[in-house]
């Protein structure tokens, strides 16, 4: 009879193991699915200028053309 309870018993713990393993494996991949999401429309919501919003410009370059020449009236009143 004690060898039938401690036998029991340890069926029900392992069972318990791997009920909780299941259980935390389901969630970990619902949460790794929910991390994984995009919305459906992002590829509407991209410009062409995002490229540069996003990164910073290479050395030597400017975002917009800069025009360097001053003007003649400018440089003669300080």
């Amino acid at each position: 009879m004690g060898l039938t309870v401690l036998v029991m018993g340890v069926f029900a713990y392992e069972w318990n193991l791997r009920r909780q393993h299941e259980e935390a494996e389901k969630a970990l991949s619902a949460a790794s699915a929910i991390g994984n999401w995009k919305s459906p429309t992002e590829g509407l919501l991209r410009t062409p200028s995002d490229q540069w919003l996003k990164t910073p410009p290479k050395l030597g370059k400017y975002f917009y053309q800069l025009n360097a020449a001053v003007p003649q009236k400018e440089r003669e009143n300080p």
